[in-house]
């Protein structure tokens, strides 16, 4: 679900999505009523998206040529600092990689938007690979965690299935472990224990969360 132009960043037409996505042209703002007027102007429509959506929100960062690129950039830096789920695609590093090849006139007159081809082939490379799947895939691939005094407390060889003990801390960590494994994180044990003493440990331990994630 994409929505049309909204300068105004009024929101009224949006839809449910898994990602929000900001990216303005900020030569068509005005600054006649002050640079501190238009950040924070800004950054409360940035709070406003913040409120009404439960999504991550991409915020395209200001190219060089812009003014008062570097105080918008410090901005959007300092939102994403504060404010939850609040991320940077850093479109001034293409600018910067194409140099003048960033804009082409011919763009504008045909689409209205002075972009040009070989910056949007670099943009959506950067938003199918990095910037995208950086917010919405599983942040690992896998996660491997020892036993003994990291997932309970005490030494399964030495102590005995029945007398380690699952403090709340440790409760919370196989709790996490869980839903990492529900969202498609492979979970694996490294020990030096034996494998029969594990699978017995949890089969026995009905109090462990991680007992049915192996």
């Amino acid at each position: 679900i994409h929505s049309s132009y909204d300068d105004s960043l009024n929101f009224e037409a949006r839809d449910e999505a898994d990602v929000e996505l900001i990216w303005l042209d900020f030569e068509r703002y005005s600054l006649d009523d002050g640079f501190e007027v238009f950040t924070n102007w800004l950054s409360e429509r940035l709070a406003k998206l913040r409120e009404i959506s439960q999504a991550p929100i991409l915020v395209s960062d200001c190219i060089d040529r812009i003014k008062g690129a570097p105080q918008i950039n410090k901005l959007f830096h300092s939102i994403a600092c504060t404010v939850p789920d609040i991320y940077i695609c850093e479109q001034s590093k293409i600018a910067s990689a194409l140099g003048a090849d960033y804009l082409s006139p011919r763009m504008k007159r045909i689409s209205g938007s002075p972009i040009s081809d070989a910056a949007y082939v670099l943009t959506a490379r950067e938003m199918a690979m990095n910037w995208i799947p950086a917010v919405l895939a599983p942040p690992v691939k896998a996660i491997i965690c020892d036993l003994d005094i990291t997932l309970y407390t005490g030494i399964l060889a030495e102590d005995g299935i029945a007398e380690l003990e699952l403090t709340d801390a440790h409760a919370a960590i196989q709790k996490r472990l869980v839903n990492y494994s529900q969202s498609g994180v492979f979970i694996a044990l490294l020990s030096r224990n034996e494998v029969t003493d594990v699978d017995r440990l949890f089969a026995q331990r009905e109090d462990f969360p991680l007992k049915n994630a192996f």
